[in-house]
């Protein structure tokens, strides 16, 4: 029988030296995937905390997911890892209190001794009390008095339990715990990646990110490098879906990318480890590491060694003021409107997460890697799509262009519609064409989830045909469903593609209307 929210929830008390024991243990897991890191409290904030612990006095429960697995129970901490981590720091003696501590002079009683050491008793032979005080600032758990360690350690915790949780709701619990917490964009994304947060969990703490990338503490603790993970996946394999909102970006990741995707990035962190130095490393940054990712990807599609790709890095800070011309113009910081930029004057204009930014950045990298390697990146395409024996010169057709799997032209979406459909177009209309697939895909009675409609090869077409519908204000929900059944080929050509998807729509609206 399921359980009802109602006793799926378990409220209790435990002492804290009980808490730091099942945490040392490994009984309570602090390290769920979907949970932002420890140490986010400042020094004042942590201190203090302390003191409330000290006096025992009332602080918010922690939150306990229990999810039952085919061997084993976990008890995840789900919300409480800085009060937990803080105890647990300070009885190890990782820090002091410091001086902004209040109060910092504690008063509390001591049994009272006598000169020799011995308990004093009154005259009806009960143990006399003394009041004592006892200044915090500066001390550690070590230096703290036998009676104040024992007040520490038997501090009352309380403790919500949320019994047989599957992963959405550990996930959901996260998120819900956290509405009224200030965290930050990146940290509160990967709260609703419960498929995939392992994985970008994984990635963020390779060795690449702290050695050559030299991102501090800090930066791994507030979800910066969980970030940078998150885009490269999705500039490496959907960037036709790309969109700068970082929790959209998170949730369609978690549930388009694949375990295939996540190894692929792994292999190149550990050719860019073996290759970049921690003075080149620092390329990339926050600001520019989906680029020069996605540089590296093109790069490996040359087949040269990645030695050449080093040369390449050990050389840019000289390179990056080559200047490469642009179909439109940018304003580079402290200039006038210009469409010949050097890289180093581009990565001063704004919009640094733009679609279009990102592919300029990436058109000049392309541009002056190809002259210093003497390789032409216009004609390179996704050489590993088309087979292991493939080289940069067989991947170009006879006429110039780049076939993908199936032949067809590499071209975006939103070129695409812009040519066929509204030439007025934004990527804004594109991602609600893509909205509009997941939602024909996951809550549309009846669409065939296995439907060839939905491979990479139809994509574009699919996606032009919802935009046409959409400007003409057609309902192509009956259409879809029909369409995801009974159709299981289709035409290899982008352009014929679309065709073909745009007279069925149109036959099928008419015969509906008759």
């Amino acid at each position: 029988m399921k359980m009802s929210s109602r006793n799926k929830i378990k409220r209790e008390t435990c002492m804290v030296s009980k808490l730091c024991e099942m945490i040392s243990r490994g009984d309570l897991r602090n390290d769920h995937p979907q949970q932002r890191k420890s140490g986010q409290w400042e020094e004042e904030v942590r201190d203090n905390f302390i003191v409330t612990v000290i006096q025992n006095e009332d602080f918010d429960p922690i939150k306990i997911c229990e999810q039952l697995t085919d061997n084993d129970v976990i008890l995840w901490l789900i919300d409480g890892l800085q009060r937990c981590t803080t105890i647990e720091n300070y009885k190890a003696g990782k820090f002091a209190l410091g001086k902004k501590i209040n109060p910092s002079v504690i008063e509390y009683q001591e049994v009272k001794k006598d000169e020799n050491g011995k308990i004093v008793k009154d005259a009806n032979g009960n143990t006399v009390y003394e009041n004592v005080t006892f200044d915090l600032k500066g001390k550690s758990y070590a230096q703290l008095p036998e009676r104040l360690k024992e007040d520490f350690n038997n501090c009352p915790v309380w403790v919500v339990e949320h019994l047989h949780c599957s992963d959405e709701e550990v996930g959901r619990h996260i998120v819900r715990y956290n509405s009224g917490v200030k965290m930050n964009v990146a940290q509160k994304t990967i709260t609703y990646m419960c498929k995939v947060a392992k994985d970008v969990k994984k990635l963020s703490g390779h060795a690449f990110f702290s050695d050559c990338a030299s991102f501090p503490d800090i930066k791994d603790r507030n979800g910066t490098i969980d970030k940078i993970v998150n885009e490269t996946i999705m500039g490496l394999n959907f960037f036709d879906r790309w969109t700068k909102d970082a929790t959209k970006l998170g949730k369609f990741l978690n549930e388009n990318a694949s375990k295939e995707m996540f190894n692929n990035l792994n292999e190149y962190l550990d050719r860019l480890y073996n290759t970049a130095t921690p003075t080149t490393g620092k390329l990339f940054n926050e600001k520019n590491a989906l680029v020069w990712f996605m540089l590296f990807d093109k790069f490996v599609k040359t087949g040269l060694p990645d030695e050449k790709f080093g040369e390449f890095l050990n050389n840019f800070e000289e390179l990056k003021n080559v200047k490469v011309t642009l179909d439109h113009a940018r304003k580079p910081k402290g200039a006038e409107e210009t469409n010949n930029l050097s890289f180093a004057e581009i990565d001063t204009c704004n919009s640094t997460k733009d679609k279009s930014m990102i592919e300029d950045k990436l058109h000049i990298l392309e541009t002056v890697m190809g002259e210093f390697l003497g390789v032409d990146f216009t004609n390179l395409c996704k050489i590993d799509a088309l087979g292991d024996n493939t080289t940069p010169e067989t991947a170009i057709s006879s006429d110039g262009e780049c076939p993908d799997e199936d032949g067809m032209s590499d071209v975006s979406a939103l070129d695409f519609i812009k040519r066929n459909v509204n030439p007025e177009a934004t990527e804004e209309d594109v991602d609600v064409c893509y909205e509009t697939i997941d939602y024909c895909k996951n809550k549309l009675k009846g669409f065939d989830k296995n439907s060839k409609l939905l491979d990479y090869h139809n994509d574009v077409a699919l996606v032009a045909v919802i935009a046409y519908a959409i400007k003409n204000e057609i309902d192509l929900d009956k259409w879809i469903v029909s369409f995801s059944n009974h159709n299981n080929t289709y035409p290899s050509d982008t352009k014929e593609n679309y065709t073909y998807m745009l007279n069925s729509l149109k036959q099928f609206t008419n015969n509906v209307a008759a």
